[in-house]
């Protein structure tokens, strides 16, 4: 299923006037971020790197980084921001992330993976179709602009797609340089976090003390506060504090979260069809 997905998704791609290595590209830039993704996902419970245009260097590589840009230029770059550069954010790859903790529940509560897969293989098919035929039919009976947040999101994918803008995507040449200090920096972190228990920094830390929307959206903050209170709750009471504690309180905490946010998305349902 994987390979014939595959195999269409890169014959889709080239009907649009994209050439066999592009739309290939395309599929395995898709895998590795997406693959990262999940992996930070299910250390942190963020996305890093989340949001960000960092992956448009192979494709520019391979199309001469926009030098007399034709129609495949344009189509592969806009490509690129939706399943390259944002696959978790953009909702491109993100049922890789939801089925991978889909069947870690399973495994949990002994469910067999056979009939998780059945599940969201019918859910995968069905919810594409309501999804469309809904947002259809909320567009011509209430307005575009008045519909919550999915309006933002409807229109061109080729917006900012310019030789200027993709030029400082990920950043002006010469990037590569960057992208390889990257890549050193985070395996000698990996290798001394294997290879020494005492150190104490780990490459998902570096990923989430750099990433831009870490940053704007504070999640660096939240994570330090975190590990201050983890570390004073060991360091007073040792483990059996943390255990009988520190836990009970991280779990009511984000228990506490999930009840705001049902109860706050069902007033925004009511209220969206019943102002108040």
């Amino acid at each position: 299923m994987i390979v014939g997905s595959a195999v269409l998704l890169i014959v889709l791609i080239m009907v649009n006037e994209v050439s066999f290595p592009a739309a290939l590209l395309l599929i395995i830039t898709n895998v590795v971020t997406s693959l990262v993704g999940a992996r930070a996902y299910s250390l942190v419970g963020f996305v890093v790197p989340e949001g960000t245009s960092y992956y448009y260097g192979p494709m520019k590589v391979l199309l001469n980084s926009g030098v007399n840009p034709n129609r495949e230029w344009f189509v592969a770059m806009g490509l690129s921001q939706w399943v390259s550069c944002e696959p978790i954010t953009a909702s491109v790859s993100f049922p890789l992330v939801s089925s991978l903790a889909s069947y870690q529940m399973a495994s949990v509560n002994k469910v067999s993976a056979k009939s998780v897969f059945k599940v969201m293989l019918f859910i995968y098919i069905l919810a594409p179709l309501l999804s469309l035929a809904g947002a259809i039919w909320g567009f011509y009976t209430f307005g575009t602009t008045k519909m919550p947040w999915i309006a933002t999101i409807w229109y061109s994918k080729y917006e900012g797609v310019t030789p200027d803008n993709i030029a400082r995507w990920p950043a002006h040449e010469p990037w590569w340089p960057h992208m390889l200090a990257g890549i050193i920096f985070a395996g000698i972190l990996s290798f001394l976090h294997a290879r020494f228990t005492w150190f104490p920094l780990e490459p998902i830390g570096f990923l989430l003390a750099t990433d831009g929307h870490a940053l704007i959206e504070g999640i660096w903050t939240m994570t330090l506060a975190a590990w201050i209170l983890k570390t004073i709750t060991l360091r007073v009471g040792g483990s059996k504090l943390y255990e009988r504690t520190g836990i009970p309180v991280a779990i009511g905490f984000i228990i506490g979260l999930v009840i705001i946010t049902i109860v706050g998305g069902a007033i925004l349902f009511i209220r969206y069809f019943y102002p108040f």
